[in-house]
């Protein structure tokens, strides 16, 4: 079966808000495991070494920036309200997943609220916004 040209739009736009769907899901469940307390104890000590070394700074950041890209790779070149989302947009996209999701995850680690897999989802779909994404 083949989709009309609007049939197939909204198929590319719902790809890519189920890939940021994909992406929520997927910090919940690495932030409910068992485990995750210890990973964030872990990251943290390993960012009070590197806060106070700027070889290790230097490493860090172009570690996170890699990290960036290959998650961006997953939202870029797919349409999305009519256009179709550049690598800076997809960008974009990545950061701000990144910062909300390891948020909230970290709340999940601490206990601080539920693991709520409806909530991780929604505000990652929320971020698909044009104001988010930027101009193309």
């Amino acid at each position: 079966m083949r989709l009309t040209r609007t049939e197939s739009k909204a198929a590319n736009m719902r790809a890519l808000i189920e890939a940021a769907r994909e992406v929520a899901r997927r910090f919940l469940r690495m932030s409910a495991d068992p485990q995750a307390a210890g990973k964030l104890l872990f990251e943290t000590r390993v960012l009070d070494l590197v806060l106070n070394d700027r070889e290790l700074i230097g490493k860090l950041n172009a570690s996170i920036r890699s990290t960036e890209v290959e998650l961006a790779a997953l939202f870029s070149g797919r349409e999305h309200g009519g256009s179709t989302v550049t690598d800076e947009q997809a960008l974009r996209l990545t950061r701000a997943l990144k910062a909300l999701l390891s948020g909230l995850g970290q709340g999940v680690v601490l206990g601080a609220h539920d693991a709520c897999e409806k909530f991780f989802v929604e505000t990652a779909q929320a971020l698909t916004t044009p104001r988010v994404l930027g101009p193309a």
